[in-house]
């Protein structure tokens, strides 16, 4: 046979030209996608997926209510961060206006970090002077404030602690003024 003649002189085999490696790159970053996505969900925890959906609606309907009561008693307050030392500071919360009741002994002080459970605070704030005080590690971070009396079953205020505030308005959370 000639070897001018032969048609597989000319043309190399698929495997050296550029086009079926080209074609094959789609499918194949997609089957290592998929594997990817299959590691990252078996491997990290669900957490974020809540199975009790009836115990939040309990819970964001007790929300409302203290947020309501807070509203009629027509409670609000004025929270400071003062620095004592670089790890040291003290909350001084001031009452505005509390209708009808007198000042509770105590106030719990519920500080939750935006992104990191176990820096989560709960802080019982003692009455001294007209002014509710406690004295704590510095913290640092986005925290959701909630001021309450003690129990959960009383009225609540809520707001945002970011690193740069050190004065703080709390108010019905879900009852803006």
């Amino acid at each position: 046979m000639n070897g001018a003649n032969d048609p597989h002189t000319d043309n190399p085999a698929w495997y050296r030209n550029t086009w079926p490696w080209l074609l094959m790159l789609p499918p194949l970053a997609s089957v290592f996608g998929g594997f990817t996505m299959l590691y990252l969900a078996v491997s990290e925890p669900n957490a974020l997926v809540v199975e009790d959906y009836a115990r939040i609606e309990e819970l964001t309907a007790q929300r409302f209510a203290r947020d309501r009561l807070a509203v009629s008693l027509d409670v609000e307050a004025n929270l400071q961060i003062i620095e004592n030392s670089q790890d040291s500071i003290s909350i001084v919360a001031e009452i505005t206006q509390l209708a009808g009741t007198s000042l509770p002994p105590v106030l719990m002080l519920e500080m939750r970090h935006a992104a990191n459970a176990s820096r989560d605070r709960n802080i019982e704030m003692t009455l001294q002077g007209g002014q509710y005080r406690a004295d704590m590690l510095a913290v640092s971070g986005h925290y959701s404030i909630e001021l309450s009396p003690p129990g959960g079953a009383s009225w609540r205020l809520a707001g945002n602690l970011t690193p740069d505030i050190k004065t703080l308005r709390l108010q019905p959370f879900n009852h803006p003024r």
